[in-house]
């Protein structure tokens, strides 16, 4: 179970990753990585399944692998630090907390029916969560209204 599961994020965070460093902006950066993650969902109903449902009941050895991923994710988040006067007068929590949420808003559409190929429908209200502790509640707003990259 767990070959399955590193097999298959190592690939989702590479496309992430990847998506992510291709901007120069940390915004766009981030907006970036969420509509290649929002694809990879879309595109991988199955993989989703498995990785936020079934993997729960895997222990917490998986568990543990599955954080180091997640923190990855994070991180980018984090990078929205260097955006402010004094990047120390922000800590990482706020980032974790930013993902927390938007993990969570993604696992309960996901159970609750809406399925992973309205994942890029997401991306905007995700995008406010993640930017909004950096940059305030204005700037956040602009994210409603950006439209998805084709």
């Amino acid at each position: 179970m767990l070959a399955a599961y590193w097999l298959h994020t190592d690939r989702f965070t590479a496309i992430v990753t990847a998506a992510f460093e291709e901007e120069d902006a940390w915004r766009d950066s981030l907006r970036a990585a969420a509509y290649a993650a929002a694809r990879y969902l879309r595109d991988n109903p199955r993989i989703v399944d498995f990785g936020t449902v079934q993997l729960f009941q895997a222990g917490l050895l998986a568990q543990a692998q599955r954080e180091s991923h997640l923190q990855l994710m994070v991180g980018m988040i984090d990078a929205g630090r260097q955006e402010l006067d004094d990047p120390d007068s922000m800590t990482r929590s706020a980032a974790e907390a930013a993902f927390g949420s938007i993990y969570e808003a993604v696992v309960k559409r996901v159970q609750a029916g809406e399925g992973t190929g309205a994942a890029e429908a997401f991306v905007p209200e995700l995008m406010y969560i993640a930017v909004r502790p950096y940059l305030g509640h204005e700037v956040a707003k602009e994210e409603l209204e950006i439209p998805p990259p084709p």
